[in-house]
């Protein structure tokens, strides 16, 4: 009796073993299945907020247009943007139940933020083309960027020569292929400039399609420094002044300069866009918009 005993209690005990195994074989696989909903539904989640909040941006900027078109300025709607806004407290807002509802806790997520900012208040890299050949005035321009910034002045002279080559889409036999035309800041990196030099110059330049003044009202003081190769306390008093009305037109501010160098207009903005939807979920996109009039084109996305 005792070895059937021993092995009906072996058999038990198998048996009870077989039933956790497929009992946490169906639980890993239901929680996996759970996860990749999860994953996939905020993924979904995400695209659409994305695409609502560059609407939103296109929205701003077009009735700017449309209410503002002689000059651009730090003063306008657009450059407000949202920062880390709470999802709830923007879907109350655009439901009008904000006032008969009760308060939102704003140091809860999930969070968005929206930031536009003038992408001709930075310097062109493409500006330093003239044609088959290089700009003079602007390489002046980038010249005096590069010196303010403690930047080697050879990479600028490898930038010049190798943003010459792509735009010609000529190939050296001892350089190798033409390499090709940027379309951001860090591409630069395949045109001569070090990582270092990116980082440094990131917040000044933009890759902008065609030669573009730089405006004057959004500027920051190193980039008008730069255009205007006047001293600093020069560049500071401008910048007092456009805090307290700004400039409507060039000669306003700066009269004699070329008409190609300054504006008092933008028809190029970024967008960019974060969201955070847990401690584990942030998703980033920056958009480049180009506007003439109240007509908005998205030239790009990345992220």
């Amino acid at each position: 009796m005792r070895p059937a005993a021993g092995a009906a209690l072996l058999s038990a005990l198998l048996t009870a073993a077989l039933v956790a195994g497929l009992a946490t074989a169906a639980l890993w696989q239901s929680w996996q299945g759970v996860q990749r909903e999860s994953a996939l539904r905020q993924q979904w989640q995400t695209r659409w907020l994305m695409r609502a909040a560059l609407d939103w941006a296109l929205a701003e900027l077009a009735g700017d247009g449309l209410r503002a078109a002689a000059i651009d300025h730090l003063g306008e709607g657009w450059s407000v943007g949202l920062e880390r806004s709470p999802l709830d407290a923007l879907l109350l807002t655009s439901t009008r139940l904000g006032a008969g509802s009760a308060p939102v806790d704003r140091s809860l997520g999930p969070w968005l933020s929206v930031r536009i900012s003038d992408a001709q208040a930075r310097l062109n890299v493409l500006n330093l083309l003239e044609g088959a050949s290089l700009s003079d005035p602007w390489l002046q321009v980038f010249a005096r960027l590069f010196e303010q910034l403690g930047l080697p002045a050879q990479e600028l002279e490898t930038l010049s020569r190798e943003l010459l080559r792509a735009s010609a889409g000529t190939a050296d036999e001892r350089l190798g292929g033409a390499p090709l035309m940027p379309e951001q800041a860090g591409d630069l990196l395949w045109l001569g400039l070090s990582q270092a030099s990116v980082q440094a110059l990131r917040p000044h330049l933009s890759v902008l399609p065609g030669r573009l003044p730089v405006n004057l009202n959004t500027a920051d003081a190193m980039v008008l420094q730069a255009v205007l190769g006047a001293p600093s306390a020069r560049v500071q008093q401008l910048l007092d002044r456009r805090r307290t009305r700004p400039f409507l037109s060039v000669d306003e501010a700066v009269g004699g300069m070329p008409g190609d160098l300054l504006s008092v207009q933008s028809q190029f903005f970024a967008v960019k866009i974060e969201i955070e939807l847990g401690p584990d979920w942030q998703q980033s996109q920056t958009a480049l918009v180009q506007r003439q009039g109240a007509a908005l084109r998205v030239l790009w996305r990345y992220g």
